[in-house]
């Protein structure tokens, strides 16, 4: 899903850069596993992305406008 095909109301955010480059994604990231399973972030890397989202998130009229 990309940010053009978002139902009205949804807050699209792209955390890919955080996991992958153009030519892979990556196992482990410093010191942390990235993936639990074939698809799905162990929660410590998941907790890593945290100021991302947040970055992510602020871009969103609605959700700026709110703070």
């Amino acid at each position: 899903m990309d940010s053009e095909t978002v139902p009205e109301g949804i807050v699209h955010a792209d955390l890919t850069n955080g996991i992958c480059t153009a030519e892979r994604c990556f196992a482990v990231i410093g010191s942390l596993l990235t993936y639990f399973d074939q698809s799905n972030l162990t929660q410590d890397f998941a907790r890593s992305l945290a100021p991302e989202l947040g970055k992510e998130l602020a871009k969103d009229p609605l959700i700026a406008a709110a703070k």
